[in-house]
């Protein structure tokens, strides 16, 4: 008897072990597909992760420390970006983390 799941499993694992071998190619066609691309469309497809999450987390932000972290964490990413130490996105992101998680803090305990 085959437990419940499993065989979603095994199915989704031969899917893996077959797509695997094409997976090079289908890089390789990404690759030069992207070189080709118009210099306006190529940079509009490189804008879409940056501002599908700045939607994404602005879409879930619920409480005033969610909103304050992603209004700190733009303010500050700059700043941090002037510093050209490569993980400005790290630095800009656990300091507008830790400053509103001290609002939030702060907040409950009056």
């Amino acid at each position: 008897m085959i437990r419940r799941g499993a065989l979603l499993w095994l199915m989704m694992a031969a899917t893996g072990l077959w797509a695997a071998p094409a997976e090079p190619a289908l890089d390789d066609a990404g690759h030069v597909l992207a070189a080709n691309l118009p210099a306006v469309i190529a940079t509009g497809v490189l804008f879409l992760t940056p501002i599908t999450f700045l939607l994404s987390i602005g879409r879930n932000s619920r409480e005033l420390a969610d909103w304050a972290a992603l209004g700190l964490g733009l303010l500050f990413a700059p700043v941090a970006a002037l510093a050209h130490t490569g993980i400005d996105l790290v630095i800009s992101g656990v300091a507008a983390g830790t400053i509103a998680y001290g609002l939030h803090r702060w907040r409950r305990g009056r």
